[in-house]
């Protein structure tokens, strides 16, 4: 519910204050959301998780891989700020090196896959289970892709495509772009009102208890 929520509001305030104000306060407000909730997780975490998850069960001394992963990492976001900042990264990496990295890439998945469990510290069924993660993760792609574009390219064919003016008995307001980011949650939030609150048969003790106190608080 309150991802719900916050998927709501914050298109709400942030596009109100970069269309209105200027997108420094609009970016400056969606930062101040961010920190707020960052600080109710670190401060709720002990409250609701306790020591759990905190230390691995299995800890491992060997630190080379993760190394070599965050080495990774912060090598392509150096190179992909420098992308963005002008310098010509891209063009300079002749082709062949990608080829070799996504070979290199589809071999290391491919022997992790087949290598036998005394060699690994996973069993034959985690390792189909994170192969069917794969799949997964390669379909959502298309579909995350898709679905992305309501903050970029639907949110542009809003403002410029889209007679976003209300005028109701004299009275007219142009309603910000950014708006109708806030439809989705929205008609989440009526879907879930509805199979919570009016679908007796299928919520379950909690929230019969929640709607008793929601209808009758004192």
């Amino acid at each position: 519910m309150g991802i719900i929520l916050g998927a709501f509001f914050s298109p709400l305030v942030c596009s109100t204050l970069g269309e209105k104000m200027g997108w420094h306060y609009g970016f400056a407000a969606a930062g101040v959301g961010m920190l707020v909730g960052l600080g109710m997780y670190m401060w709720g975490q002990n409250m609701f998780l306790g020591d759990k998850c905190k230390h691995p069960s299995t800890p491992n001394k060997n630190y080379s891989i993760p190394i070599t992963i965050i080495s990774l990492v912060l090598l392509f976001l150096i190179l992909s700020a420098l992308q963005f900042s002008g310098f010509r990264i891209r063009e300079s990496i002749p082709a062949y090196v990608y080829w070799i990295s996504a070979i290199l890439t589809a071999l290391g998945l491919i022997y992790a896959y087949a290598s036998k469990s005394e060699k690994s510290s996973l069993t034959h069924i985690e390792k189909q289970r994170i192969a069917v993660i794969f799949i997964m993760v390669f379909f959502s792609i298309f579909f995350w892709s898709a679905f992305e574009q309501a903050g970029s390219s639907l949110t542009l064919f809003a403002k410029n495509e889209t007679n976003r003016w209300i005028k109701i008995f004299g009275f007219q307001w142009e309603m910000p772009a950014g708006y109708f980011q806030s439809l989705n949650p929205l008609l989440i939030f009526i879907l879930l009102y509805r199979s919570l609150f009016r679908q007796k048969s299928r919520i379950s003790s909690q929230f019969s208890f929640l709607r008793e106190n929601y209808r009758h608080p004192y």
